[in-house]
């Protein structure tokens, strides 16, 4: 019998393959982001269609291969469908999709990468914290975990809240990072540097990116 494994994962992204099938693009813990196909998920009678949409997370049950694996069943445990009712909330949540995806890779594990995302989403959902906030407190956070934020101390020109927020956020366990809001004009200059450190960090444009300016700052 091949070998099956289960992992436990958020799907990044989901595209039609072949006929009836898709390609899923899901970020796990222990093997990092893989490339899942998912036969004949796309037939009315498949038990799997819950499996297939952008954002949900569960475990999976799959086949490896040798560039990728098969899905053969899943437990979903949260499908975040309210963030496709919200256009605003979906660009947010593909967005994270694709920075999480920048930074991942095969074979690398991505424990903190896939709580983050998770919690992500779920604050997305929360009245509590605005969008902007998350979308700030998730870029700054996973550049962090990716050793990509210098140390507080040694940025200049910082205004002391500045300082403040910056040190909050790099200084939080995952599980706390988005537990505040922020006014307007201290989250505008906060994105100001976040924006600067993505420009230094990132060597690409991200799609979902430009669909958030186009769609929401518009």
């Amino acid at each position: 019998m091949d070998q099956e494994i289960t992992e436990k994962g958020i799907v990044l992204n989901a595209s039609p393959f072949g006929e009836y099938g898709k390609r899923l693009v899901i970020l796990t813990g222990r093997e990092g982001r893989i490339t899942v196909f998912a036969n004949n998920i796309r037939r009315q009678t498949s038990r799997l269609t819950a499996a297939g949409q952008s954002f949900v997370m569960g475990e999976f049950k799959l086949r490896p291969g040798r560039d990728s694996y098969t899905l053969l069943s899943a437990e979903i445990e949260e499908s975040f469908i309210e963030l496709s009712y919200d256009i605003d909330k979906m660009c947010y949540a593909s967005y994270f999709c694709e920075f999480t995806s920048y930074y991942t890779r095969e074979g690398l594990a991505a424990v903190d990468e896939l709580n983050l995302l998770y919690l992500a989403f779920k604050s997305l959902l929360r009245e509590e914290i605005s969008d902007r906030t998350v979308r700030l407190i998730f870029e700054l956070k996973l550049m962090d975990i990716e050793g990509e934020v210098p140390e507080v101390e040694s940025m200049e020109g910082l205004k002391e809240d500045e300082r403040y927020v910056l040190a909050t956020i790099l200084s939080a366990s995952i599980g706390s990072v988005f537990s505040f809001d922020l006014a307007e004009d201290l989250l505008e200059r906060l994105e100001k540097i976040s924006q600067r450190l993505i420009k230094k960090n990132v060597d690409r444009e991200f799609r979902s990116l430009e669909i958030l300016r186009n769609v929401i700052w518009t």
